[in-house]
Formats: C-alpha cells, structure tokens, sequence
C-alpha cells in the first residue's frame, strides 16, 4: 500500500531530478488524469514540474440485491494488490493507480443493464455483477462481450456448479430479505447476550459465554466482542482488567469458566499510550485540568495518570500475570484490526474445539 504523499516523494528520486529541486509542491486534489508535482529549482520553487499522470482504474459493481456480495468480494481481491480504501496502488510498470468503484444496486432489467454497461465502456471501467437471474447474467456478459467492457460474473459458475453437484434447479429469483433461519436467530441472541455482558457489567453471564474477552482499557475488547458475536454467532462477554480493582470473582472460577476460551488482549505500551492520550483529549480531561489548575493555582489538581507511561506499563504487567496465573491465552492487539484479531480467536477456537465451539456449552 502506498500512500500518495510518501510515492510522491519516492518519483522524485527514482526519476533523479537534477539537484536544484528543493520541495515538493502542493498535491492536487485526485481526480482522472490528475497530475504530480514537484517544485521545480531554487529560483523557482513554486513551479511544479510534472512528474506522470495518475492512473484511474474503475470497477463497477452491479448487482440485483443489495450488493454486498460483490463489494465483499472486491475488496477481498483488491487487498491481493496492496490496497485498502484510503490508498493507490503502485502497478508493476510503476506507474500510480487509483482505485474507484461504484455500486449499482436493485438492478432488475436489460435495459438498466445495457445502460451502465454503456458507463462502463465510456469509463473504461471493469463491470463485476451478481446476478440469480439466469438469463440476466447472459445478456449482460453479451453486452460485456459487444462493447468490449471487461467483466467477471462473480454469481454464475458456482451455480452451475452447485446445480450439478445438488441435482436441483436454482430458483434464479433475487433474495431480498436476509434468511430468517436458524443461524440468523442465533446471531441476534448473540449480539443481545455480549451487549448485556459488556465491559464486565453482568458477570454472572460469563459463565454462559461462548468466549470471555479480558484486558486492559482501550485495548479494544468491546469492538472485538461484537465483531466475533455478529461473524461467528458467539456468545461473547468481556472485562476490563484495572490495577486497583480485583477482577469479578465468577471470571476466575475455574469450575465454572473453561480457560480455554478466555483470551486477553495484550497491546504495545507506545501505541496504548496514544490512544489513551487521544481518549484524554476526546473526553475534555486535559483541557479542564487546565482550566482547574489556571484558576486554583498550580497543584490544585493532580493530572490523570490513565496516560502515564509508568502506570500503563504496571497496568499491562497486572493484566499479563493473571494471564498467565489463570492459563488464559494471550492476544497481542498491536497494529491489528478489530477483524483480523476476529479470524485469529476463530482460528483458535476452531483448533480448540473444531466446529462445536459453541455447542459444548
């Protein structure tokens, strides 16, 4: 991934301007055949030279549903290229490349097609679609085909496939409201059992959880919590571990809680320390210390210490050594998001439990 700024920098070396080049000018905002810039001599620091055009490289996503399949999908393959929402991509001739894509949802008939096909081949965009409809996903790959637009049916041969291997016709009808089966229900039991169980407010609930979160402040325990109870239907509780509080007394008995499902999550103190210090700022704290202390004189209050390096190391070596005590598994969070430390506990338990994680409750 590469950060627009930053590759800019990297073109002025690579392309071995001539040493009178001093800065860089002032990125123009991205849009097609946006150009780079970079100051030009001492004399004339404010002319930009250019440096390359930006490529623009557009998928269009069309779908006869929400088109969440497909957005899902091309974002899983995009991050195959280096690539996440806020950034280009750099191609293997080294040339920049911005990524775009537009959702076109609900779209139910030829014509519609036909119409964001012609888009598509005025943009030189990709089209990418999910269609139920058998004979909508021809005649679009037909217009694809015609008008020389790059396409994928992302729906189509896994329903072939799925039609061979079952023996049954696909009803080739759009679903348009979410299944209201077994798993969904179980879902919202889930989500509803780890809100009610949230930064250690009912703790008689552990005991039922599918996994128990624990850790330190900020180290992201209630985004995790619901993220495994929406992806994996587990019934989650977390607590938050403080240094001058004993944990709940149901989190450390053993008979009762398997600590085997219990994970706590462990953090780089630098990277704790800033988001503790933006917590602060956020909440107003330092601001009204300031404002007491201006007003009562100096020391009429004590600053906070939930940012001090001194005390998050201590509070992180507390949370580690009754990690460590109760034979629970350590999670370091450090430059994770929320979703890969997800796929990393369902890894775990699936190892730990196979595919009864939930039903040996």
């Amino acid at each position: 991934m590469v950060n627009i700024r930053m590759f800019l920098g990297a073109v002025v070396t690579c392309s071995q301007l001539q040493s009178s080049v001093v800065g860089l000018g002032v990125l123009p905002q991205i849009q097609r055949q946006t150009k780079f810039y970079a100051a030009a001599s001492e004399g004339d620091a404010n002319v930009p030279i250019l440096l390359g055009d930006l490529l623009v490289k557009e998928f269009m996503l069309i779908s006869d549903s929400t088109g969440m399949t497909a957005q899902t999908a091309i974002s899983k393959c995009l991050s195959q290229f280096d690539w996440s929402d806020d950034e280009c991509i750099v191609t293997d001739s080294g040339k920049v490349c911005e990524i775009k894509r537009s959702v076109h949802t609900f779209v139910r008939t030829e014509e519609d097609v036909a119409a964001l096909i012609e888009q598509a081949k005025e943009r030189s965009a990709m089209a990418t679609f999910t269609f139920a409809d058998p004979n909508l996903r021809t005649a679009t790959a037909t217009l694809c085909e015609k008008s020389g637009v790059p396409f994928v049916d992302l729906m189509g041969p896994m329903l072939l496939r799925m039609k061979d291997f079952l023996k049954m016709t696909p009803t080739g009808a759009p679903q348009y409201r979410v299944a209201l089966n077994r798993d969904y229900f179980r879902r919202i039991e889930a989500v509803e059992f780890t809100l009610k169980a949230d930064d250690g407010q009912a703790p008689w609930l552990l005991r039922d959880a599918d996994v128990v979160i624990v850790g330190v402040s900020r180290t992201g325990k209630t985004p995790l919590s619901v993220v495994l109870s929406q992806m994996m239907g587990w019934k989650v509780g977390n607590v938050p571990l403080v240094l001058e509080c004993p944990p709940p007394a149901e989190l450390l008995n053993v008979d009762e809680i398997d600590s085997n499902r219990v994970f706590c999550l462990t953090i780089n103190p630098t990277q704790l320390k800033k988001i503790r210090q933006t917590r602060l700022e956020m909440r107003g704290v330092k601001e009204q210390e300031k404002r007491i202390n201006s007003s009562s004189g100096v020391n009429a209050m004590s600053k906070s210490n939930y940012a001090d390096r001194n005390y998050l190391l201590k509070d992180l070596k507390s949370a580690r050594e009754l990690s460590l005590a109760q034979g629970w598994t350590d999670v370091d969070v450090t430059g994770r998001a929320v979703e890969e430390t997800a796929a990393m506990l369902s890894e775990i338990m699936t190892k730990r439990f196979g595919d009864n994680s939930t039903d040996e409750r």
